[in-house]
């Protein structure tokens, strides 16, 4: 959109804004990760323009690929799907843990459906070729979008996806920071400066669309370790220990 701006610059205000957010707690926080949900919310009516020039045969045959190649495209999308994971660090802090379950839950075939709605319609928008050509494919289809009041909506659907991208910032954010707190018995918000200050330095050494995308790939790999390995053993080795002391208890007591 402007090539000419700083890059630094904008992440400077973009990380005020999250800090702003972050020391008003984390009902702040929640606060506007539900705004950044229902405010951008009809930017997926938008896409609906993508409809009248899709072709739907641009998705047969369908159950052509082995399960080899379904499995390596599920790994290849860890990026996108990572990010349930947060509520190992939220769930200390709902009121009513048991009865947010069905809402949990909700949110996540919530999240699917749209993922599931929006790559059919790219996907039968976009040729298998021009895909591989394609850069952001679904911002792309923002450019056929007509309006009597606007000649470029894709400069509308980009500013308003800073609403989607803020919530998601502010959460990674307090999630560090309290790691920190839990770790170095440092203050919070001792942490968030910290992990601003680490980010803004980081931001200066990414400049091209060749290093974002290797980020990326990066923070897939390590997200779907986290996801898929690391928290199923976390918790085969709680259900372990928890085992271990109930008969260690049982022990101490037939010993008592």
């Amino acid at each position: 959109m402007f090539p000419e701006l700083s890059t630094f610059w904008f992440s400077f205000g973009f990380m005020m804004l999250c800090t702003y957010i972050i020391f008003g707690g984390l009902r702040t926080v929640v606060g506007i990760a539900f705004f950044g949900l229902i405010l951008p919310a009809y930017l997926l009516l938008t896409f609906g323009w993508a409809i009248k020039f899709s072709n739907f045969y641009n998705l047969l045959p369908i159950w052509d690929h082995s399960v080899k190649e379904l499995l390596i495209g599920s790994y290849n999308m860890s990026l996108t799907f990572i990010g349930f994971e947060i509520i190992l660090f939220f769930y200390p802090f709902i009121k009513e843990p048991k009865k947010s379950k069905k809402w949990a839950h909700l949110a996540v075939l919530t999240t699917t459906l749209i993922y599931t709605i929006l790559a059919v319609i790219t996907f039968a928008y976009y040729s298998e070729d021009q895909l591989a050509i394609q850069v952001w494919p679904t911002l792309t289809m923002w450019k056929i979008v007509e309006m009597p009041f606007v000649e470029r909506f894709e400069y509308i659907g980009i500013a308003n996806w800073n609403l989607i991208m803020l919530p998601n910032v502010c959460i990674a954010i307090w999630i560090c920071s309290r790691l920190i707190k839990r770790i170095f018995n440092i203050r919070q918000k001792i942490g968030v400066f910290f992990v601003i200050s680490a980010l803004l330095l980081l931001i200066n050494f990414i400049n091209t669309r060749q290093e974002i995308s290797l980020l990326n790939d990066y923070f897939g790999k390590i997200g779907f370790g986290f996801t898929f390995i690391y928290i199923p053993l976390l918790f085969a080795a709680i259900m372990i220990a928890k085992r271990v002391k109930k008969k260690m208890k049982k022990k101490s007591k037939g010993l008592s």
